[in-house]
């Protein structure tokens, strides 16, 4: 089971827009730092790693989204950085988590 709290959202939040801003900048190191930070919100490790679907599976769909969102933005920063291969693994994982939106 997937724990979500307030202040765990709005901390989220916060770097999801930092690397989004970041972005916009075209400061793609700033993107990652930022959004790796928002996704170790929700995951303890790379050992302890959990999916993105399992967030919207659970009904965390407000930390479903920021998560989604750093995801995308981290794939834009790895594909400016010449990272394919990481851009790829992120956007296949948002697409297994929405098949629909392909």
């Amino acid at each position: 089971m997937i724990v979500v709290s307030s202040d765990m959202m709005r901390l989220a939040a916060s770097y999801r827009d930092k690397a989004i801003n970041h972005c916009k900048k075209q400061e793609y190191f700033d993107v990652l730092t930022y959004a790796s930070k928002c996704s170790k919100i929700f995951k303890v490790n790379e050992k302890d790693h959990i999916e993105l679907i399992a967030f919207k599976k659970q009904n965390h769909l407000k930390a479903y989204e920021i998560l989604r969102d750093c995801y995308i933005y981290s794939s834009i920063a790895y594909l400016q950085l010449n990272q394919h291969s990481q851009a790829i693994d992120l956007l296949n994982e948002v697409i297994m988590a929405e098949p629909e939106r392909v």
